[in-house]
């Protein structure tokens, strides 16, 4: 919801926890904490720090899609990391999302 988002970026309650198989989805608004978030390229590397662990992704690709077209945001078997926001827009709310793929490149549990 936006309350939510009001606070920070949001993992989509149905995506996997980072590290694991699956795809994490993260989303926030494109005015705030995601503000950077289309200057991500292919190659990148993203370093999540959590209360369980730490996790390295690659951006492997940049996407862009209707915020009614799931496709990006459905489970898969393979580690990935999707992040997206709303395509920033001059004359307000946009409908079109952007954001980026990435690859789990390593990935570090605390065991304490």
């Amino acid at each position: 919801s936006n309350e939510i988002l009001e606070k920070g970026a949001c993992q989509q309650s149905d995506s996997t926890i980072l590290g694991k198989d699956g795809n994490a989805v993260i989303s926030a608004h494109v005015n705030t904490y995601f503000e950077d978030l289309n200057k991500l390229k292919t190659g990148d590397i993203i370093t999540l720090t959590t209360k369980y662990g730490y996790f390295t992704y690659e951006v492997i690709e940049s996407i862009e899609f209707n915020k009614k077209d799931k496709k990006y945001l459905i489970p898969t078997k393979d580690s990935r990391l999707t992040l997206y926001t709303c395509k920033n827009d001059v004359l307000g709310a946009s409908d079109i999302r952007t954001g980026v793929i990435c690859k789990l490149t390593d990935k570090q549990f605390y065991t304490e």
